[in-house]
């Protein structure tokens, strides 16, 4: 007879294997529907999905890399919320950056000289 600790074990077990990398038009889809919230709450003007990645072992959820252009500027109190709350939402680990830095490491990135390479 199995215990109720047992079975949970065993369905996260069968859970964990059967995790799949999420379909950007799906995470898309479900941002949309909070899209008037993230508007209201966190300022957002626009958002995009830069990057998905799926964990070497299937035992986390998908990483999920966001970039944000708000309104107004925001705090990191209110990047690190709007991170917990994709994250819940979208049943993922998001993380979010703003179009403003990321085109600034991509400034800094095309500014350096590649390494030399040998011949």
């Amino acid at each position: 007879m199995e215990t109720n600790n047992t079975k949970n074990t065993n369905n996260r077990k069968a859970h964990d294997c059967d995790k799949q990398q999420p379909n950007s038009i799906d995470l898309t889809q479900k941002l949309m529907k909070h899209f008037q919230y993230l508007q209201k709450k966190y300022h957002i003007k626009e958002i995009a999905i830069h990057e998905i990645q799926m964990p070497k072992n299937n035992k986390h959820k998908p990483i999920v890399e966001f970039v944000a252009v708000f309104k107004k500027p925001i705090d990191l109190l209110t990047l690190v919320n709007l991170e917990m709350y994709l994250s819940r939402t979208l049943h993922i680990r998001a993380k979010v950056t703003t179009k403003k830095a990321l085109e600034l490491y991509y400034q800094k990135y095309k500014s350096e000289k590649p390494l030399p390479t040998s011949s």
